[in-house]
């Protein structure tokens, strides 16, 4: 295979000049060239990897520098981008008519794996993770990973979806490791996953177009009551996962679910990322334990046989079971495509 040669695009080179980010030339540079690595390169998205396929070699431990030890903020790229993408949010949204123009907002976690042998990136950490099979296991069973996990925020509108903001987590011990070496006014402060999530959402909400609905969407680690009622007092509506021990009109949902055994299913057939799918759904609707609003739930299978359902909470009682589904399969779908950007560290640099 022959290797990539990497060189910068005029395209790439325009977006970022219409950021009007405060860098100087080298600084500016060394961001040209490792977005565009990170946007072509295959495999392992290393500093070495891509600094090895430059037209003009860099020397490696100048671009970590870049990262490491240049004088300027984070805030000072992050923001630039986030009004840059979410103003074409909104010119793209008014084009579309009345009917459709509503916006749904997935928040969820991004992970960026990085080897054992690593030592050097600070925030990264022991995590857990019940997908990860190839990690250690803990004294309870619990599995391991050493990573950097990223609470995401993605804006969907029209099949199309952006990812316009992020927060990385670290853990409470975490925190206290980097706080060791750090100065009284330096010091850093724990964020939980929950207090981040509504941080990014804090973030976004003014430059959100004011006609849309706004959907969120989330899944089943993060809908606690603390949250849906800040998304329902910002007039947004929630769509999300829900665990079966949820309590719907005084009783779990998974006894809601032995009651209506006997009942039809109804089969609705949407379009997801990798074909189409069909599912099995029976609805609900009633008060949930500490939620003053009405709410639809939505119990699927799989299959008529399939014995572990799936709930998914609407609080928007407008909406048909086929407009549920599709609105949480496309924001679903849209997780596992984007952020690249934090995918620096598959194997370490």
């Amino acid at each position: 295979m022959l290797p990539t040669i990497l060189f910068t695009s005029p395209a790439l080179k325009s977006f970022l000049e219409g950021l009007n980010l405060p860098l100087h030339r080298p600084q500016r540079r060394h961001l040209e060239e490792v977005v565009e690595g990170l946007l072509v390169t295959e495999g392992p998205k290393t500093l070495t990897t891509l600094t090895r396929q430059l037209v003009e070699p860099r020397d490696v431990y100048a671009v970590a520098d870049f990262f490491r030890q240049s004088p300027w903020d984070v805030s000072s790229l992050r923001v630039p981008l986030l009004h840059h993408l979410m103003a074409m949010i909104c010119s793209f949204a008014a084009t579309l008519p009345p009917s459709q123009r509503f916006l749904a907002i997935s928040i969820d976690d991004s992970i960026a794996h990085k080897p054992r042998s690593s030592r050097h990136f600070e925030p990264v950490d022991w995590h857990g993770d019940h997908t990860e099979h190839t990690a250690g296991v803990g004294a309870t069973g619990q599995r391991y990973t050493y990573r950097l996990p990223v609470v995401t925020c993605r804006v969907h509108v029209a099949g199309k979806a952006y990812t316009v903001n992020w927060r990385p987590y670290l853990r409470e011990r975490t925190v206290r490791r980097l706080n060791r070496n750090r100065p009284p006014h330096a010091r850093l402060h724990f964020h939980s996953k929950l207090s981040l999530a509504q941080e990014t959402l804090a973030e976004i909400k003014p430059l959100l177009p004011p006609d849309c609905r706004v959907y969120i969407v989330f899944d089943s680690c993060k809908p606690t009551k603390k949250l849906i009622h800040f998304c329902l007092s910002q007039g947004w509506y929630v769509i999300c996962d829900l665990k079966p021990n949820r309590l719907l009109d005084g009783k779990p949902l998974h006894t809601h679910a032995q009651a209506l055994r006997h009942q039809r299913y109804d089969r609705l057939t949407i379009s997801a990322t990798d074909g189409k799918r069909t599912y099995y759904i029976r609805r609900l609707q009633g008060y949930l334990k500490g939620i003053p609003a009405l709410a639809t739930v939505l119990q699927s299978r799989r299959s008529a046989a399939d014995r572990r359902p799936k709930y998914l909470l609407c609080m928007d009682p407008t909406l048909t079971p086929q407009e549920i589904l599709t609105y949480y399969a496309r924001c679903a779908g849209a997780k596992y495509r984007a952020l690249n950007l934090f995918r620096l560290s598959a194997r370490g640099s």
